[in-house]
C-alpha cells in the first residue's frame, strides 16, 4: 500500500519522549549504581537484585498489555507478534528490513560501537547515556520502520562521539600515523555523506503525496479534484465514509466529516468499515445496519487507481477494446481490502478463497476480485460493486477521451467480454462471454459489472483519470429495499 503521513507531530513527539526519558532514567541510575558499588557494596547489591526484578516485572507488564487494545501502536513496537491487524495494515508500522536498516546507518556502525566500548571502558556518563540510547532506538527503528526517526536522535551524537574519540586516538600516536588516520576517518564520512545524498535529492524533488497517491508515484489531480467537488457540492454538515487512510484530507480540504481519520485510535470504528466494505450489498437489511452502526453516513468515497490499454483483438474476432488493469500503479482501496477484511475479523485463507484472488496476465502477477461458477466477489462484495461497475466507467475522463470517443468498448481485465457464439446447433446463436486473451485467472461475466447497487447513487468521478469515485447513499431506497427483503424472508 502507498505510504500515507499517520501522526501528527504531538504523537511523534510523545513517542520518541518516553522512550528518551526511559533510556536516560534507566542510565542514570545504573551509572549512579556502578559509582557507589566500591564505597557501599552492601547496600547496592540488594538495590540491584530489586532494580533488576523491578525491571524484569515491568518488561512482563508491558509485553502482556502489547496483546490488548491498551497502548496500540506504541507496545506493538515492543512486540511485532502480537500486533493487531489494524497496527499490521499501516506501512509505516512494518518491520525494517536488514537491507533498509544497512542503507540507513551506512558506515556509521564503527563509530557507535566504539561509543558503547569506549562507555564500558571509561564509564563515562555521556557515552554511557548516549550508548543506551542507541541501543534502545535501534531496537524501536528496527521493529518499526517509521522509529528510524527516533534512531537518528541517539545514532548521530554517538557516531560523533565516536569519531572524535577515534581522531583524538590516533592524534595520540605519532604525526604522520595520527594524521593518515585521521583523514581517511575523514574521506569516509565525506564518502557516506554523498551517498546518503543522493536518494534525499531524488525524494526532494518528489511530488507531494496527495498529487501522486500511487506507487511508482504519478502526479495526477484527481484527489485535488474530489475533494473540491466534495467541498462544494454537498451540505456543509455531510458525513462521508472511506477508509481511514483519506480521513485527514476529506477533514481538512474536503471541508467535511470523515468517519475514520489517519490517527487509528478508533480502531472499533475502523473495524466497521471494514466489515461494511466487505459486506454483501444485495443484503439489503445488513447494509442497513451497518451504516445505522456508522451513524448514517451520506457518502462514500472510494479511491481505486487503474490503467488504460487499447487492445486491438481483430484476431479473436473482438476488434478493438479497451482493458483496465486494477492497482496498476498500486495504492487502491482493492489492494487494502485484504486489511479491510483482516480488520474486519476475516482469516488470512478466507480472504484469500473468497474475496482476492491471483491472476496472470503474460508473465505478470496481479490481484483481481475472486469468482467462481457460483460466486463472483466484483458483484457480491460491497467495496467492489461500487468500484468496478459500468457507470464509474462511463464517467471516466480518461476512458471517455481514450477508449470511448475511439469507438473501443471498456472492460476491466477480470471481466468476460459479451462474444455471441455458435449455439447448439450451426443455426442458431447464444451471447456468452470470454476471457481477454492473454489474462489466465478468474472471469466474472460482463452482466454482473453493469451497474452499482440499487442504493447507491454515483455522484462524481475524478478527473482525469477516475480514481476516486463517491457515491450518495440512497436511505428511502435502502430502507424499502431493507423492509421488502424483511418480509419476503418472513414469507
Amino acid at each position: 500500500m502507498a505510504i500515507t503521513p499517520r501522526y501528527g507531530f504531538h504523537t511523534l513527539v510523545s513517542g520518541m519522549g518516553g522512550v528518551a526519558n526511559a533510556a536516560l532514567i534507566f542510565s542514570i541510575i545504573a551509572y549512579a549504581l556502578i559509582k557507589l558499588y566500591p564505597r557501599y557494596p552492601r547496600i547496592v547489591v540488594p538495590v540491584v537484585r530489586y532494580f533488576l526484578v523491578a525491571v524484569v516485572v515491568l518488561v512482563v507488564a508491558v509485553i502482556g498489555l502489547s496483546f490488548t487494545s491498551v497502548g496500540g501502536k506504541f507496545l506493538g513496537a515492543l512486540l511485532p507478534l502480537a500486533r493487531s491487524a489494524i497496527v499490521q495494515s499501516v506501512a509505516e508500522h512494518s518491520p525494517s528490513t536488514l537491507q533498509q536498516s544497512m542503507y540507513n546507518v551506512s558506515i556509521t556502525i564503527p563509530f557507535v560501537v566504539y561509543t558503547m566500548l569506549f562507555s564500558v571502558m571509561s564509564l563515562s556518563l555521556p557515552a554511557i547515556l548516549i550508548s543506551l540510547g542507541s541501543l534502545a532506538a535501534a531496537y524501536f527503528a528496527s521493529s518499526e520502520v517509521w522509529l528510524f526517526m527516533l534512531l537518528g536522535l541517539f545514532w548521530v551524537p554517538a557516531t560523533a562521539y565516536g569519531f572524535v574519540k577515534l581522531v583524538e586516538l590516533a592524534l595520540d600516536r605519532r604525526i604522520l600515523v595520527g594524521l593518515s588516520i585521521a583523514a581517511l576517518l575523514g574521506i569516509v564520512l565525506a564518502i557516506a555523506f554523498v551517498v546518503n545524498i543522493q536518494p534525499a535529492l531524488s525524494m526532494s524533488i518528489m511530488p507531494q503525496q496527495i498529487v501522486s497517491t500511487v506507487t511508482p508515484p504519478i502526479p495526477t489531480p484527481d484527489w485535488l479534484d474530489a475533494l473540491q467537488w466534495l467541498s462544494y457540492n454537498t451540505p456543509p454538515n455531510a458525513t462521508v465514509l472511506s477508509w481511514w487512510d483519506y480521513g485527514y484530507w476529506i477533514a481538512v480540504i474536503g471541508n467535511r466529516t470523515s468517519l475514520a481519520d489517519n490517527s487509528t485510535v478508533n480502531s472499533t470504528q475502523i473495524a466497521l468499515i471494514g466489515s461494511f466494505f466487505m459486506s454483501n450489498p444485495y443484503n439489503y437489511t445488513g447494509v442497513l445496519e451497518k451504516l445505522n452502526e456508522l451513524h448514517d453516513p451520506q457518502y462514500i468515497l472510494i479511491f481505486e487507481p487503474y490503467t488504460v490499454f487499447p487492445v486491438n483483438l481483430t484476431n479473436y474476432g473482438l476488434g478493438s477494446i479497451c482493458v483496465l488493469i486494477p492497482e496498476y500503479p498500486a495504492g487502491g482501496d482493492f489492494a487494502k481490502s485484504y486489511w479491510m477484511a483482516r480488520i474486519a475479523g476475516y482469516t488470512n485463507n478466507y480472504i484469500l478463497n473468497t474475496f482476492i484472488s491471483p491472476a496472470q496476465v503474460g508473465s505478470s502477477t496481479i490481484y483481481v476480485p475472486y469468482a467462481n461458477n457460483t460466486f463472483y466477489a466484483a458483484y457480491n462484495v460491497t467495496l467492489y460493486s461500487l468500484m468496478f461497475n459500468s457507470e464509474v466507467i462511463d464517467a471516466s475522463y480518461v476512458v471517455w477521451s481514450t477508449c470511448t470517443i475511439n469507438g473501443m468498448p471498456t472492460y476491466w481485465v477480470f471481466e468476460g467480454v459479451p462474444t455471441i457464439m455458435p449455439g447448439v446447433n450451426a443455426t442458431s446463436l447464444k451471447l456468452t462471454y470470454v476471457g481477454i486473451p492473454g489474462y489466465n485467472g478468474p472471469i466474472t461475466p460482463w452482466y454482473y459489472l453493469l451497474q452499482p447497487p440499487p442504493w447507491a447513487q454515483l455522484v462524481y468521478v475524478s478527473r482525469p483519470y477516475g480514481w476516486v469515485i463517491i457515491y450518495k447513499i440512497n436511505y428511502s431506497v435502502l430502507e424499502a429495499l431493507a423492509r421488502n427483503q424483511t418480509l419476503t424472508r418472513a414469507h
